[in-house]
């Protein structure tokens, strides 16, 4: 018995079918509908890293800077204390920098291809962002962006006011 007459006597499941059939039919799925006024930015064919509003990545990085000078302010009052701080600093900075990466390079790739559509600080609260475990509403991806960094200032502010006062 040859190899193609063995391969052809096998019973056929999903994982050993033959190369000509089809694969199984999947459902189709359907999209929420959408409001002609407000289009969805799934639907806007947005570039990586232009879902969210410019200010999203602002707000970060006005955290970050906050939490920096805050924090040297409060604690750099020695050269080893400022040395420590460089390097936390240099932390934050790529800490920063990744999000503003992505923003800048979602950008030029929107420009090459012509296919990016300016969006209202409105339009994105009220659309839809895709994400890794579904949509969010834009102030919800928002906040979910911007807590982490806004915390982390407002911390900084209030411990670096707690040592200056205590």
């Amino acid at each position: 018995m040859s190899i193609i007459e063995r391969e052809q006597s096998k019973p056929r499941s999903l994982f050993n079918r033959p190369a000509e059939t089809p694969p199984p039919a999947q459902p189709a799925r359907r999209s929420p509908p959408s409001s002609p006024e407000r289009e969805d930015p799934a639907r806007l064919r947005l570039a990586p890293g232009l879902e969210l509003h410019p200010k999203v990545y602002g707000s970060v990085l006005v955290s970050v800077v906050i939490f920096m000078i805050s924090a040297w302010v409060a604690f750099g009052r020695d050269g080893e204390t400022d040395y420590l701080l460089l390097i936390v600093g240099l932390v934050f900075a790529i800490f920063a920098a990744l999000p503003t990466l992505i923003f800048l390079a979602g950008r030029r790739a929107a420009r090459g291809g012509g296919e990016r559509k300016a969006q209202s600080l409105k339009d994105f609260m009220e659309s839809r962002v895709e994400t890794g475990s579904g949509q969010l509403a834009g102030r919800q991806a928002w906040l979910q962006v911007a807590v982490i960094p806004l915390s982390l200032a407002l911390a900084a502010i209030l411990i670096g006011l707690a040592t200056a006062f205590a």
